[in-house]
């Protein structure tokens, strides 16, 4: 039970301390794709921390874990009473049940939210037939008569960017084209599974800090992350022109807009600013991700190796 029970303050504490975490990776200007991958490997590390434990208190002799950290144990064991097999068992119940709940509760929201992207796209299709000779459709992309400029993506079967004819007249050609390569990149990229991924887990689970601030970390590293490729194709410049061009607007809920709100512009327009070009080499990238990976498993294997160490030496 010590095991599992340092195994879920682990996963706590990386909860707790992962949005400083990215906050700092964002503002440091790394590969926002690296960010992201970093984010998804913490809400999925931080769901197996929480989760494994309580599934292992439930199996006969803990499903053999114990032997793994055999050496933690006995030491820890040495100066404790170990709990008895009904409160392990109590625990590990209580533990399943609101592992449960939490996992029905993200199934339904995500169910939920996949039904209202269904229902936008297959309403944006519909307007393509309807209107099928009078509206400018290329490429996936429906070219609607506003003034104002204005442009979001929309996943799908066939997927569809939505611009508007004020694009043209409000920017070069060039920067029409970057706004475009922008919200391809959101299509080419799925971002718009894993916003649905981050809203769902926070609505979920809201008093987790990484799940609470999902929505917005999730949503300012999509935008870095189409910005970032948008500007390789097309220049920085276009992109930071576009960007300064557009306003925020209303978009169907399941859309990536390129304009969104004022904080995440300035965090953007900064980054569009700088010199890094997000292409590390093929090592630094490798490195990276696997330091993505790995982060999750951090907090456990520290706090068990505390114990070990701290329970062994008072022992000899």
């Amino acid at each position: 039970m010590i095991v599992a029970t340092l195994w879920m303050l682990g996963g706590l504490l990386l909860a707790m301390l992962s949005p400083r975490i990215l906050t700092t990776m964002i503002c440091r200007f790394v590969n926002p794709t690296v960010i992201l991958a970093t984010w998804a490997a913490i809400v999925v590390g931080t769901f197996v921390n929480l989760t494994v434990p309580a599934v292992v208190l439930l199996l006969p002799n803990h499903g053999g874990v114990s032997a793994v950290f055999h050496l933690a144990q006995q030491c820890w064991l040495a100066l404790h009473d170990g709990a008895s097999n009904g409160v392990e068992t109590l625990v590990g119940a209580v533990a399943a049940i609101a592992i449960t709940a939490m996992t029905a509760g993200i199934l339904i929201s995500w169910l939920r939210m996949a039904r209202e992207r269904r229902h936008t796209h297959d309403k944006h299709l519909g307007i393509v037939h309807i209107l099928e000779g009078t509206l400018q459709v290329h490429d996936h992309t429906l070219w609607v008569p506003l003034e104002q400029p204005l442009a979001y993506s929309i996943a799908g079967r066939p997927s569809l960017i939505v611009a508007s004819t004020g694009l043209r007249s409000h920017l070069r050609s060039e920067s029409v084209a970057a706004v475009l390569a922008h919200e391809r990149a959101h299509l080419r990229g799925r971002h718009h599974l894993f916003v649905r991924l981050a809203e769902s887990v926070a609505l979920v689970l809201p008093w987790l800090a990484i799940m609470r601030a999902s929505p917005v970390l999730v949503r300012t590293l999509v935008e870095l992350a189409a910005d970032a490729s948008a500007a390789r194709t097309h220049g920085r410049s276009a992109v930071h022109d576009a960007l300064r061009t557009l306003r925020p607007h209303a978009v169907p809920s399941p859309a990536l807009a390129m304009a969104t709100d004022t904080d995440c512009t300035a965090v953007r327009l900064h980054a569009l600013a700088t010199d890094r070009n997000y292409q590390p080499g093929v090592r630094r990238s490798f490195a990276a991700y696997v330091t993505a990976m790995a982060l999750p498993v951090l907090p456990g294997v520290l706090f068990l190796c505390v114990m070990a160490l701290t329970s062994c030496l008072a022992v000899a």
